[in-house]
């Protein structure tokens, strides 16, 4: 959903600007002004060439989400390693469940691997050399060193919370509202991000609560897990993660107090807004939630054999490898008729 809303949100700028063009253009006071203004068309090479890293680097991510790729690359690039003195030393619930605590290295299936392979396929489709792209990503890991130490950092608070059931007891008192927690559900969510950093761990640190508590008040437990996602998506903008990490990008390090009271009362106003609306679905426009039929949940087996492993890695390296022939025939193709004669 996020990179489909992604490209609808491209395609439908750059129809905009096809028939409008800003009165004045903004640029940071540090920005230099553009010395080179070029009025001629581009060429379709051209074209493709710039947009290449963009379309190379959405067809990885995509790819690297399929799930028979992803089970393909952790049977060949997953490290598992058991903390001491964490593992099974932490009782959890009722029953004193004895949590796990294992580190899980999958270097080859995440997605960050996908995003640093894409950006070494486009470097000679920029006309960058690899020297030229190691000093760029020298200079990157250079300007993200302090983000870097503070993602860590607010990692290992997440793991804090979490573990000493500081985050489950807030979750438990909101549920405890009754007949008013589905307000209260996408604080839930907002929560979760904020402290874990990730939507995606929110939903599981509060999904199974998120689900009993709606289920024994009477309201679908779709209203509740959407409630969930949707405060995470509010909470986002405030994560300290997050806000690390747009300062790094913006050179903005040491404002992230700034970025962070700037953003923090956007976040409230959209967190009361999502908080009316799960409201209202759960009471008062119950029909708005969809029919559906739950279906048996299992856990993808990894894949193992070895052609299906090739077959499913071959996917994305014969589509990488058609856009990068097109770009460079294209463009030697344009330098071809350039030439006299």
């Amino acid at each position: 959903p996020d990179i489909i809303a992604g490209i609808a949100s491209i395609i439908c700028l750059m129809i905009l600007l096809k028939f409008w063009k800003p009165a004045t253009i903004w640029r940071f006071k540090e920005e230099p002004a553009p010395t080179i203004v070029s009025m001629g068309a581009y060429t379709n090479g051209q074209v493709l060439k710039a947009w290449s890293p963009f379309i190379i680097l959405t067809i990885m991510i995509l790819c690297w989400g399929v799930q028979p790729i992803k089970s393909a690359l952790d049977a060949i690039g997953m490290v598992t390693w058991e903390i001491p003195g964490l593992h099974h030393q932490i009782l959890y619930g009722k029953d004193n469940h004895e949590l796990s605590q294992i580190l899980k290295l999958n270097f080859l299936s995440s997605s960050g691997t996908a995003i640093f392979i894409s950006a070494i396929v486009a470097l000679p489709l920029i006309d960058l050399s690899f020297r030229e792209g190691v000093v760029i990503f020298g200079n990157t890991i250079r300007q993200l060193r302090f983000p870097m130490i503070t993602i860590a950092t607010v990692m290992g608070f997440a793991y804090i919370v979490n573990n000493s059931g500081i985050a489950i007891t807030m979750a438990e008192a909101l549920a405890a509202t009754g007949v008013l927690f589905p307000f209260f559900s996408p604080l839930l969510g907002w929560l979760g991000v904020f402290i874990t950093g990730s939507d995606t761990s929110s939903n599981a640190l509060f999904g199974k609560l998120q689900t009993a508590t709606a289920s024994s008040i009477g309201v679908d437990p779709v209203v509740a897990i959407g409630a969930n996602i949707s405060g995470g998506v509010v909470g986002k903008m405030i994560s300290p993660q997050s806000i690390a990490v747009a300062a790094a990008a913006g050179n903005l390090i040491g404002k992230e107090a700034q970025l962070f009271r700037f953003t923090v009362k956007h976040s409230f106003i959209m967190l009361a807004l999502v908080c009316i609306i799960t409201m209202a679905q759960a009471y008062l426009v119950k029909g708005i939630i969809p029919e559906y039929q739950l279906i048996s949940s299992h856990v993808s087996e990894s894949v193992h054999n070895g052609s299906a492993l090739y077959y499913y890695l071959a996917l994305p390296v014969g589509i990488v490898a058609v856009i990068a022939i097109a770009v460079v025939m294209m463009n030697r193709k344009k330098s071809i008729e350039s030439l006299p004669g």
